[in-house]
């Protein structure tokens, strides 16, 4: 071969290695994107499904005797104390408590709070948003959560709990003192959630194209439950 053939092919093998290695970056790149797109989708709707699925168990009716014992111990509660009591899913300050009760305990709570943009978790009896061992479910290198937010949507359904094809309820019905039937309430729950990835340094929940944003519409299984007074 001669000098100039060698040149000619050095050339050419060089622009094949630079396409090659032009393509693999692109590979890398594109997978790498696509791969922790994948996780963050994954993350932030695990965290919609378990904060749904909670609100969904919010309620005393695992059992008769849990029932029974419900009934029993809201019976004679005055309105303001007994619809504290009686709340199944409870949310303040980016912390949302939610009753859900099990076969051997009524008053079982699962917690989530938004903590420097992690969702956080808890669960046990007499659960408060600002102590305990509350354990990490989301990691801030995937996501930074920036809202988290459970409201009451629209007005609560009163019905007569032993007989619910009667005519509708109050809340003085279900709450004033004394009442004359077994109530149960029953309303929707609006769950929102915002996220952000790390690298999104200047994108905010309000622009759709880096936020990953969800607000979803949660009906507890299981109605909050008042008992009659025995006057």
């Amino acid at each position: 071969m001669t000098v100039t053939e060698l040149m000619i092919s050095l050339l050419i093998s060089s622009f094949i290695i630079l396409a090659a290695a032009t393509h693999y970056t692109i590979t890398y790149r594109t997978t790498v994107l696509a791969q922790k797109t994948s996780t963050r989708a994954d993350q932030f709707t695990h965290v919609e499904a378990v904060v749904s699925s909670a609100i969904r168990e919010a309620g005393f009716l695992y059992s008769t005797e849990n029932l029974i014992t419900h009934l029993t111990e809201t019976a004679d509660r005055s309105s303001s104390a007994l619809e504290t009591y009686a709340k199944n899913v409870h949310f303040e300050s980016n912390c949302l408590l939610v009753k859900i009760g099990t076969s051997s305990n009524a008053y079982h709570q699962l917690g989530f709070k938004l903590n420097n943009g992690v969702i956080e978790t808890h669960s046990g009896n007499n659960l408060e948003c600002s102590s305990g061992s509350w354990a990490p479910i989301t990691t801030s290198t995937t996501l930074s959560f920036e809202t988290f937010s459970v409201s009451q949507s629209g007005s609560a359904s009163y019905y007569n709990a032993d007989d619910p094809n009667e005519s509708a309820l109050t809340y003085d019905d279900c709450f004033s003192s004394p009442r004359t039937a077994n109530c149960a309430v029953t309303h929707l729950w609006q769950v929102t959630l915002c996220a952000l990835a790390p690298d999104a340094n200047s994108g905010t929940c309000n622009d759709t194209t880096t936020a990953y944003f969800s607000s979803l519409l949660v009906a507890p299984r299981n109605p909050v439950l008042t008992g009659a007074t025995s006057n």
